[in-house]
């Protein structure tokens, strides 16, 4: 005989009241209402202070209300402007009106009974807000079709409630469905296309790293350009510039939208990459060629002063002055990338003890490097012999080039490596003279740590042993040492001397309070500002994650960037070197057909990396392949560097590798040459190739006979020779004069599932032989 009270949870009402039987079961029947909404409703039974909830469905058919969409009407294809469309609505109960919060909504493209919704970018399904309302904008892959396109939304009971903050549920409801579809289709179009090919030597514009020539020799530089499939008139003025040495090279004409010419080098002609620019109009294309003659680096001043100190603040800064010239002429190099190192009398590594405080190692155009640097405060007091290496590194990217940046990682050329030494040594000594020497597990840290004398290496559940020893003339009594991650910069432990103390403490820290990967103890002494620093490694298991931009990368067109974290039970590491690989679907690296922008191998600090304007070489098949980042348990950081110390870790995600395709011919008709007359032959013909121009034999090519407002007056097939060719022959009706003539290949009237997923759609209007 207890009141148990009934309630609904989202308005609150009270919607009755009944007491318990005999067995304790009190019931209400409850009639559906306006208070109810499609889908799950919440309700709850109070007994006092307790209370127990359920979700019931209302089966209910919802609607789908489009405010607005597509806008705009047409688009381009992914690769153009104009890209982008979005569309406007919200999901409501169809007798309430009530909205339908955090539910699935699906966009499908469709077109002649067919579904195109994977190519929408994002293909994935619309979440409505709180209110039920979404606004989302969309684009298409660059392989879609062009045409004319039906847009419709779908709901198929997919309602997520695991945000409540009581009563999470998720809800899979397949009979609880409804479709919409926009009054206005979506045009999806692409623009006339300019071909601006370009090449050095017969090197393709992508391949910055090639030709290499000597000096007084000669490359040949050449163009071809058509727009919309047609070569440009004959006699345009193509524009060849050195961009590298601010000089036009010449000016020539084209014929049949070809031009070339010969460009000879001479005792002026400055050694390294020379940017090369073709221009014809506003329209240009870049690359590069390498010039290997030999290059200089000198250092006209430094070490200046040659005597500083490791800590305080006077005489703590010294200055480095030069220049990197070619060798023959004198001429600055551009955006050279220099190196400089220190080394104790026994060629010690020191370098990692250098601070740069002013200045740049990537020069700029003038070839000139000023520099100051000081010493970190546990730099040992001696003297240092400094190095100023140019090691054949040209740093041609942002922020002194803005369009087709490239980094130039040229070592192996015995021309572009030069150094020179500082005129003094460098002399450092410690005003506050104070030594704090480390050791771990009894062995005292070293200037540089290397696989010949690795640091201590542990795993998760031992304890690491630091040694400190002080060595000050000042008594010890009472002041405190603290020891750190450097890297986090995090108090790890601390100890206060008592009196009579000597300086010694030894540290014991847990490795399970650590990270896994690479650790820098820093060590400190009361306020002074002198420090010291040693390494360990935690070999454990790190996580290695990783995004792509693009899951469909055209070769020689598209660029994709990847990146990814490393981390270890949330710490993001740092000193650990990753690579990025690219694996076939088999599994074998074919990292060859890869175009990185910059090391393959690359150092990580901070725990985050990037590979970004990265591409696929013209020469890689197209098919299925996966991106894969690996750490190889390699460890570089400076006064350290280890080769495969640790456990490796790798993470992949799949890629399409798609292959261009490319359309070139005319038409013609056989009675009537300057118009279309009813009963007249039209000859469709041309040449279908891949983007590396060879022929695609054996391919359907489709005509499609327009009006000027897109209606489709006639179509017509034929099928590509040994040689690509195609003849296609319609019979021309009553068509206006500006009728227009489309060439389309759809991969998948010529491949199989799922080899036309990696072939490149492409169409173009054909105009009238001339």
């Amino acid at each position: 005989n207890q009141n148990v009270q009934f309630f609904d949870y989202w308005s609150g009402i009270q919607i009755g009241t009944n007491n318990t039987d005999a067995n304790g079961v009190a019931t209400y029947r409850y009639f559906v209402n306006n208070l109810m909404t499609t889908g799950p409703n919440l309700l709850y039974a109070k007994l006092g202070i307790e209370e127990n909830h359920s979700y019931f469905i209302l089966n209910e058919e919802p609607i789908i209300n489009i405010l607005s969409g597509p806008t705009p009407r047409e688009i381009n294809r992914t690769g153009a402007s104009n890209t982008f469309f979005n569309i406007e609505g919200e999901l409501l109960d169809r007798t309430t009106g009530r909205q339908i919060r955090n539910s699935d909504v699906t966009l499908k493209l469709l077109k002649g009974g067919m579904d195109y919704s994977p190519y929408l970018i994002p293909f994935s399904p619309i979440r409505t807000d709180f209110n039920g309302y979404f606004n989302v904008w969309f684009e298409v892959a660059s392989n879609t079709p062009t045409g004319n396109y039906t847009l419709r939304l779908d709901f198929n009971g997919t309602i997520d409630r695991t945000g409540h903050p009581d009563y999470p549920a998720f809800f899979t409801l397949p009979y609880i469905n409804t479709s919409s579809s926009f009054t206005n289709e979506l045009k999806v179009s692409t623009p006339t296309v300019l071909t601006f090919n370009f090449w050095i030597d017969g090197y393709p514009s992508d391949n910055y790293n090639q030709p290499t020539i000597y000096r007084n020799g000669y490359v040949n530089l050449s163009v071809y350009l058509e727009s919309g499939g047609i070569p440009i008139g004959d006699g345009e003025s193509i524009d060849f510039y050195d961009v590298t040495q601010d000089i036009l090279i010449d000016s020539v004409k084209t014929i049949n939208g070809y031009t070339s010419l010969l460009y000879f080098t001479n005792s002026s002609t400055v050694a390294g990459p020379h940017r090369i620019s073709a221009r014809w109009g506003s329209n240009f294309n870049f690359s590069y060629f390498i010039y290997n003659t030999p290059i200089t680096i000198n250092l006209e001043s430094g070490p200046t002063p040659n005597i500083i100190a490791r800590n305080g603040l006077p005489n703590r800064n010294f200055n480095l002055h030069g220049y990197v010239n070619d060798s023959t002429n004198g001429s600055p190099i551009k955006y050279a990338r220099i190196f400089v190192y220190m080394y104790d009398l026994a060629f010690t590594d020191f370098t990692g003890y250098l601070s740069l405080e002013n200045g740049f190692l990537r020069l700029d155009e003038s070839g000139e490097f000023d520099l100051t640097y000081s010493v970190i405060s546990s730099t040992p007091e001696k003297n240092y012999t400094l190095r100023i290496l140019f090691d054949g590194w040209f740093m041609y990217s942002w922020p002194f080039i803005q369009n087709n940046e490239h980094d130039f990682f040229l070592g192996g050329f015995s021309n572009f490596s030069s150094w020179d030494m500082g005129l003094l040594e460098l002399q450092v000594y410690d005003p506050e003279n104070l030594d704090i020497l480390l050791s771990v597990e009894g062995n005292p840290t070293l200037p540089f740590f290397d696989d010949g004398n690795p640091p201590e290496k542990y795993n998760f559940g031992e304890v690491i042993h630091v040694q400190v020893q002080l060595v000050h003339a000042q008594p010890f009594d009472f002041r405190t040492v603290y020891i750190y991650d450097d890297y986090t910069n995090i108090l790890l432990d601390s100890h206060t001397f008592p009196s009579s103390s000597t300086g010694f403490v030894q540290f014991n820290l847990s490795t399970n309070d650590l990270h896994a990967g690479l650790l820098r103890f820093r060590v400190n002494y009361h306020i002074f500002s002198s420090f010291n620093t040693t390494y360990v490694v935690i070999n454990e298991t790190i996580s290695v994650s990783i995004n792509v931009d693009k899951n469909v990368v055209q070769r020689n067109f598209h660029q994709f960037n990847v990146d990814g974290v490393l981390q270890q039970n949330g710490t993001n590491l740092d000193g650990l070197t990753i690579g990025l690989i690219l694996l076939d679907e088999s599994f074998v690296d074919v990292s060859g057909y890869l175009n990185i922008n910059g090391p393959q191998l690359r150092t990580i600090f901070g725990g985050n990396y990037l590979y970004d304007n990265s591409g696929i070489f013209l020469s890689c098949p197209q098919g299925n392949y996966y991106v894969l980042i690996y750490f190889t348990g390699s460890i570089n950081d400076f006064g350290i560097s280890l080769t495969n110390y640790m456990q490796t870790a790798l993470n992949w995600l799949p890629i399409n590798i798609t292959a261009g395709t490319n359309i070139n011919g005319n038409y013609d008709t056989k009675i009537v040459k300057d118009q279309f007359y009813d009963g007249d032959d039209l000859y469709v013909y041309g040449f279908l190739t891949w983007d590396n121009g060879t022929a695609m034999t054996s391919m359907e090519v489709n005509v499609t006979i327009r009006d000027s407002i897109g209606n489709v007056l006639a179509t017509a097939t034929g099928v590509t020779n040994i040689s690509g060719f195609f003849n296609i022959t319609l019979l021309v009706g009553s068509w206006p004069d500006n009728t227009e003539v489309w060439v389309t290949f759809y991969p998948e009237d010529s491949f199989s599932a799922p080899d036309y997923y990696y072939v490149e759609f492409f169409e173009i209007e054909m105009y009238r032989e001339p």
